[in-house]
């Protein structure tokens, strides 16, 4: 017979706590992974969308005013944009070109839209 007699234990062992704990702390690094990309890709789809409207009226109020040669500049919340019109041949061709700026992206984007109209 053994001097110390096995008895069974209850609860856990070090060991188990610590990998447990472990597993805890990279679930919580994931989730707040996951919240600072959606939060960067929320912010620059609406600043994506806000330069989508900010076009469209540009490029809609361009083409009802005639064809008149033009050109500007617009900035507002994180997109700049640049615009020429010219008419040639009786249709009013517009090259609009917008960079959308934002402080969680890499870089900043530059899309160029061109619409041409009949005058």
């Amino acid at each position: 017979m053994t001097k110390y007699p096995l008895r069974c234990r209850n609860g856990s062992s070090l060991v188990e706590a610590l990998a447990a704990i472990t597993l805890l702390c990279i679930g919580a690094l994931a989730i707040t992974t996951t919240g600072v990309a959606s939060l960067r890709l929320e912010t620059g789809a609406d600043r994506r969308s806000r330069a989508a409207a900010s076009v469209s009226t540009r490029l809609e109020l361009l083409h009802h005013s005639g064809c008149l040669s033009s050109s500007g500049t617009d900035s507002a919340l994180g997109v700049h944009a640049t615009w020429h019109t010219a008419a040639i041949d009786s249709i009013q061709k517009t090259i609009d070109s917008v960079l959308i700026t934002d402080r969680l992206a890499a870089r900043p984007v530059r899309e160029v839209i061109e619409s041409a109209a009949p005058c």
